[in-house]
């Protein structure tokens, strides 16, 4: 099957509706600030949604970001202005596993997403960054590091501050899989 063309553009505004499994984000509204085919899955989209209001779940702080399937989500005919979604201040989220790979977005910016890895060559020494693009058409960058070191929160906050030139504050930003 052909894959079909997204439901929804980049900053429409949307409302959470039912079947959702959960149901504490039913009725909601926001914006899509990313989409892409589900793999395996092409006639199927799901998004990135940033909610006007943060939600506390419990668990691992606010959801401001959840990510949705199309049939999920309906529209308000409307879109948000990109302005809108830009940083406010340099931030960076950690996924699920903390540390390796997230999101991090600069003052005037739109997320984008890291990942740290260690080098293939052993006797490597220093820490290396370089400009990635996912197959989505996010940006972001790709560390390369030693392999005596180890990866973790701490580590990731400081070398990201140090090679990018940032002030990083943690937050809960989006998932950096639904963003690649």
């Amino acid at each position: 099957m052909l894959p079909v063309t997204s439901l929804f553009q980049r900053f429409e505004r949307i409302r959470i509706h039912g079947g959702y499994h959960k149901s504490y984000l039913n009725g909601l509204e926001g914006t899509v600030i990313w989409g892409r085919p589900v793999p395996r899955h092409q006639w199927r989209w799901q998004y990135v949604v940033e909610l006007d209001t943060p939600v506390e779940n419990g668990l691992n702080g606010p959801i401001r970001f959840p990510t949705l399937f199309d049939y999920n989500l309906s529209s308000l005919r409307s879109l948000s202005s990109p302005e809108l979604h830009l940083g406010t201040r340099d931030e960076v989220s950690f996924d699920v596993v903390c540390g390796r790979e997230g999101c991090l977005r600069r003052l005037g910016t739109f997320w984008e997403c890291y990942f740290f890895d260690f080098d293939l060559e052993k006797n490597v020494e220093t820490i290396s960054v370089q400009t990635a693009t996912w197959q989505s058409g996010i940006t972001g960058h790709l560390f390369r590091v030693p392999h005596r070191i180890e990866i973790c929160a701490t580590f990731v906050l400081d070398t990201i501050a140090r090679l990018l030139c940032m002030d990083p504050i943690h937050v809960y930003g989006p998932d950096s899989c639904s963003l690649k």
